[in-house]
């Protein structure tokens, strides 16, 4: 049957990582403090931009979960992997350059399934760079990607929807690519375009015969 697209919206499909932190052991407490050091106020840490290697070998030596495998992949995925994206969805940024740190670890992605197969081979064409790292894709929907990600299941969630208020404050996000939505008719419907008030009245059962919709110029005539 012939199929024909009567109405286009956007969609996001994104990537939420999980506020995740590992601790190293707890060293013993000692008795003694040192004096004065009530008086200096709160600590301010300054430390190397994500990415560095001097923060990856910091981070790991003092014990800190520092992602530097999944900030790789997701600097690629931004950047070089958006030329992947664009087969599949509209780009959101600019295919650049990209060099990996050669970060070794695993990465698991799970979530909404309308991004699963970008994802699949995005991991594939990220480990072809950087054999050091394994990506592991997990198809589920947009709600268990996030889930997922809030608990620690999941380095990184995917979502073909967007984040409600509370999903924002819990996760970081961020769009990798777009995607349209069409409403579709069998190709003899003669009818070329509708209202999205009219399509809301359809879905809510409002609507229930095509002899209730019109277009503009038959609107007019009719009146």
């Amino acid at each position: 049957m012939q199929m024909k697209k009567i109405l286009c919206g956007m969609i996001t499909c994104s990537m939420i990582l999980g506020l995740l932190s590992g601790c190293a052991d707890k060293e013993k407490e000692t008795d003694t403090r040192v004096e004065g050091l009530e008086n200096l106020g709160m600590i301010h840490v300054i430390s190397r931009e994500e990415g560095s290697g001097t923060r990856s070998v910091f981070t790991e030596s003092i014990g800190l979960y520092d992602n530097a495998t999944g900030q790789d992949f997701l600097t690629y995925v931004c950047g070089a992997g958006q030329e992947i994206v664009g087969r599949h969805f509209q780009t959101v940024k600019k295919s650049t350059a990209f060099l990996s740190n050669q970060a070794d670890g695993t990465i698991h992605v799970g979530g909404s399934s309308s991004v699963a197969g970008m994802m699949e081979e995005l991991a594939e064409a990220y480990m072809a760079l950087n054999p050091n790292a394994e990506i592991i894709v997990t198809v589920t929907d947009s709600t268990e990607g996030l889930t997922g990600a809030m608990s620690g299941e999941y380095d990184f969630g995917m979502a073909s929807r967007e984040l409600k208020d509370y999903e924002k404050e819990l996760l970081e996000y961020v769009s990798i690519a777009r995607d349209e939505i069409a409403v579709i008719l069998n190709n003899e419907n003669r009818l070329q375009k509708i209202s999205s008030a009219d399509l809301m009245k359809i879905y809510a059962g409002e609507i229930s015969e095509w002899s209730e919709l019109y277009t503009e110029d038959e609107e007019e005539n009719k009146q």
